[in-house]
């Protein structure tokens, strides 16, 4: 609700209102400035560049303000991968999507499908880590002197050899839960652990309302 709150209305307000949203929650949950991500100096640069381009064109605000969108959005989203199991977060999908059973949407599916993609994300990692490496031991000292062109089309060919070797993976995957029986699957989907709120869960949607409830009061005033 947040998310697309933001992305409706990215006013500075409603980006403070949720950034401070996110900083009391990150405080909450003690993050270490571990778990930050350090934006390599190319990014930095970039940013910087952007930023003066912006203001050549007489667009800084907007160039900042699509930029702390952008950082706002992938705050939440670290966040929720941060504290949150990804084993949990079918079973806490099809909680939330409940009531649309009563729409005849496929719930079960959905969150069979999402606790599949959510398993493959560690693969992906391992197959994407695997890729470099080789990239890095065959080329060697040359990776540093590869021109503009060079490097461009190394990041093709890293890309196109990640996504092969994971396409392979989810094939192998497919194949074994077909063996397996789709019926067994939705069954073990379903199955799942049951999902209860509790009294951060109040917490979190009590704090969430009151900042809609802000954003909503700041989008009326004139």
């Amino acid at each position: 609700m947040l998310t697309t709150c933001v992305i409706l209305s990215p006013r500075w307000s409603t980006l403070a209102i949720v950034g401070g949203l996110l900083l009391v929650a990150s405080l909450v949950v003690r993050l270490p400035l571990s778990v930050a991500p350090r934006p390599p100096m190319w990014f930095v640069s970039g940013f910087i560049g952007g930023c003066l381009g912006a203001w050549l064109g007489d667009g800084l605000e907007l160039f900042l303000r699509v930029s702390t969108l952008a950082l706002v959005v992938l705050w939440g989203s670290g966040l929720i991968a941060w504290v949150t199991p990804t084993a949990s977060l079918a079973d806490a999908l099809r909680f939330f999507l409940r009531p649309l059973r009563l729409l005849g949407a496929p719930v079960d599916q959905w969150s069979l499908v999402m606790a599949s993609a959510l398993r493959g994300l560690p693969m992906l990692r391992d197959q994407a880590q695997a890729v470099l490496d080789t990239a890095k031991l065959r080329l060697g000292q040359d990776m540093a002197a590869l021109s503009l062109r060079g490097s461009a089309r190394l990041s093709v060919d890293v890309i196109t050899a990640i996504l092969s070797a994971t396409s392979r993976g989810a094939a192998e995957t497919g194949r074994a839960m077909s063996m397996r029986g789709s019926i067994e699957a939705q069954d073990g989907a379903t199955r799942g652990a049951r999902v209860r709120l509790g009294w951060v869960d109040a917490a979190v949607i009590a704090a969430s309302l009151l900042g809609i409830a802000g954003i909503v009061a700041c989008r009326l005033m004139p």
